[in-house]
């Protein structure tokens, strides 16, 4: 079950699918029919997602119940989902112990899914202005923070590598949120050329 911040939408997930209520009425206005779709997530800017027992995660309208777009979703079903006040990131917990971080507007996948320890508490929560997500923890293993500003990410990656991030490696990891350019210009190389 999700509510939206104004109380206007009630989500709740069912046997047959999700039915979506009118908060003052308390009426239906609107069904999302199939079996599959259990999972109701409604975040902070009001941005709807089914999610199914397989892991597939779809943002809907919350007016219309019309599909947007596909997420990438979880292997395994979707146990946690939260989202940043603009409505640009979500973080999705799945059944397989992973945290995946995903840009809204075009649906990719942030990045490589984290993984939460099995000795940790599988849960995760991000920071509304979407600067900080935290994941996992438990008495072994604090919890692990992880800064969410790209530029950070760039630095910690050259710390790493030693040296420019290769093409392959832009991909994988900074995606289309950014051009491919050299990354680590303070690190020396040989012969004075990056490893791209």
């Amino acid at each position: 079950m999700a509510i939206s911040r104004s109380g206007e939408r009630i989500a709740v997930g069912t046997g047959s699918g999700v039915v979506v209520y009118d908060g003052d009425t308390r009426k239906p206005i609107g069904e999302i029919s199939s079996a599959q779709a259990v999972g109701v997530y409604i975040t902070r800017a009001d941005d709807f997602f089914v999610a199914t027992f397989g892991g597939e995660l779809t943002q809907y309208d919350l007016e219309t119940l019309e599909p947007i777009r596909p997420i990438g979703g979880s292997c395994g079903y979707v146990q946690e989902m939260y989202g940043t006040g603009d409505g640009s990131v979500i973080a999705v917990r799945g059944g397989d112990r992973t945290v995946t971080l995903y840009d809204v507007e075009t649906g990719a996948r942030m990045g490589a899914p984290i993984m939460i320890p099995e000795s940790d508490f599988p849960v995760v929560a991000l920071s509304y202005d979407g600067s900080t997500m935290a994941v996992g923890g438990g008495r072994d293993n604090g919890v692990q923070v992880w800064s969410l500003e790209p530029d950070e990410w760039v630095e910690a990656a050259c710390r790493l590598a030693g040296r420019d991030l290769t093409r392959a490696e832009w991909v994988a990891n900074i995606g289309d949120l950014a051009d491919y350019r050299p990354t680590c210009p303070q690190f020396p190389f040989e012969g004075g050329q990056s490893n791209v």
